[in-house]
């Protein structure tokens, strides 16, 4: 669980300090939060990009993203998370009409940014297999970052977006602890679903930096899509 639980301490720190110092800047920390923000998206995207090009078949991320976005649409992924940040806004936010949906938004963004994409998911198998923490500690240090900018902005629900990181990265790292002997086998299912999750991080991305409302979440199922994929195809191959 350190993978995520390290994580998810810097998103609390980064929260709470955006929390506090927004209180005297304009939401999002203003022009400078603003331009701190895309270049935070600007890194994202070059890391998804980065990650989406190592893929060896083509055909297995294409196949993942278009049934696994499927699924989560007819599951409501992200109507089921916004709706999670609702209730937690209604039990733990004091604020009154003017921050009325700060608290869901901050929740529902933070944990869609530090959940979704291939960091998630590749460092937590990294830490978990081999206990090589350098990707997640990465991740740290960007979703710290952009914790306080969306501190400034949303409130102390940033903060509350540690928990599903926790559960989420920990529970990673916890499986491919689990499964780490047999993985070892299909290294190239590993390499398919990290271009898969840099796919979607890209996304992420977008939405970061050109205020697009892409549904990510509902797209997260393409990472097992393509984890299937991957090994039925390695395993047929070898």
């Amino acid at each position: 669980m350190f993978a995520g639980i390290i994580n998810g301490i810097g998103v609390i720190v980064g929260g709470l300090i955006g929390a506090l110092i927004g209180k005297k800047l304009p939401a999002g920390g203003g022009k400078m939060g603003e331009s701190v923000l895309l270049g935070m998206g600007l890194c994202v995207l070059v890391i998804g990009i980065t990650g989406s090009v190592q893929g060896e078949v083509a055909l297995i991320p294409i196949l993942a993203v278009a049934l696994g976005t499927v699924l989560g649409e007819l599951l409501d992924l992200d109507g089921k998370l916004h709706r999670l940040g609702e209730k937690a806004e209604k039990k733990f936010s004091k604020g009154g009409e003017g921050k009325k949906g700060r608290f869901a938004e901050g929740f529902v963004t933070a944990s869609l940014l530090f959940c979704v994409g291939a960091m998630a998911v590749v460092g937590s198998i990294s830490a978990g297999m081999t206990g090589d923490y350098g990707t997640i500690l990465s991740k740290t240090v960007i979703d710290t970052v952009t914790a306080v900018i969306f501190g400034t902005q949303f409130g102390v629900g940033v903060c509350f977006s540690a928990i599903p990181i926790c559960l989420y990265q920990g529970g990673i790292a916890l499986l491919a602890k689990a499964i780490a002997p047999f993985l070892e086998n299909y290294p190239g299912v590993i390499t398919e679903i990290n271009c898969c999750g840099s796919i979607l991080i890209i996304g992420i991305a977008l939405n970061m930096i050109f205020d697009r409302k892409i549904r990510v979440m509902n797209m997260l199922p393409a990472i097992l899509f393509a984890g299937l994929f991957a090994f039925g195809y390695y395993a047929w191959i070898i």
